[in-house]
């Protein structure tokens, strides 16, 4: 089965084997190469499983040309793991920079890029530093770019990723392979909104933290298509990704402190 790449979304992708990731992988790298994009690999196994990476590599169109030539560029992830193991984003904003340079002479230019250090990082239950990566990227990446995260569905069903999973879907535009479990999904696997519920809950948050605020959360809710539940602290929940990707950790803290103290007043009235 081979999943359609939808051109310029942050996808996740929920692979039933290590076969059926490492051809995804390859396929998204060489529909890139074939269109014309720049195409990224960044990867933990460059230099960790050089058998693993040289047989990787020999099926990548015209391999060895298309690195000397930049449009192909490999990435070792090893130091982007350690380095989110110690809440430090660097490695990847140094890597925001260098597609900012190219891309700010080549506007036309699209690119693809497939990372696995995330899959790893929940695969590994570093939850926070893994989400960490994920609501950075989708709040600051660039529109032109495809991205691919992968990650290992039979985790899915087993305690604490079952916990875990739906923040996976948060953080993305686009689920490829629905997760064991999952009761939402994002792009293609979305859910329709609640729409009066949505209005609902959007006018409590509206008297509690303002109009701009509720505006941006708005359009983002409608984009992602959130299904809501009449749970409010559920809703909570769902919003808190969201919030997050738009206005970053410390102000979505406070905004949340805000919402739920506001909520708990509207409860005891």
């Amino acid at each position: 089965m081979y999943f359609t790449f939808q051109e310029c979304r942050h996808m996740a992708l929920f692979y039933d084997s290590e076969q059926q990731r490492d051809d995804e992988i390859i396929r998204f790298i060489n529909e890139g190469l074939a269109g014309g994009q720049l195409c990224i690999y960044g990867t933990m196994r460059v230099a960790a499983d050089k058998e693993y990476f040289k047989a990787m590599s020999c099926r990548i169109t015209n391999y060895e040309q298309n690195v000397k030539a930049g449009n192909l560029m490999i990435i070792d992830f090893v130091p982007f793991y350690d380095a989110t193991l110690k809440q430090d984003l660097t490695p990847y904003k140094k890597v925001q920079e260098e597609l900012e340079k190219i891309l700010k002479h080549k506007k036309d230019m699209k690119v693809r890029y497939v990372g696995d250090a995330t899959g790893y990082l929940f695969k590994n239950k570093h939850f926070d530093e893994c989400f960490m990566i994920e609501s950075w990227w989708q709040a600051s990446r660039f529109q032109v770019i495809t991205t691919l995260c992968l990650f290992q569905k039979s985790l899915m069903g087993t305690f604490p990723f079952d916990h875990e999973k739906n923040r996976i879907i948060q953080t993305h535009d686009v689920v490829l392979g629905s997760p064991a479990g999952s009761t939402h999904g994002s792009g293609a696997n979305q859910k329709p909104i609640a729409a009066l519920r949505l209005r609902e809950e959007l006018t409590k948050i509206e008297t509690l933290v303002g109009g701009a605020v509720t505006e941006l959360l708005a359009d983002e809710l409608k984009r992602r298509g959130v299904d809501l539940s009449s749970n409010e602290s559920y809703f909570l929940d769902e919003i808190h990704a969201v919030l997050e990707a738009l206005f970053g950790t410390d102000a979505t803290k406070l905004i949340m402190e805000r919402l739920k103290r506001g909520f708990s007043e509207q409860q005891d009235r």
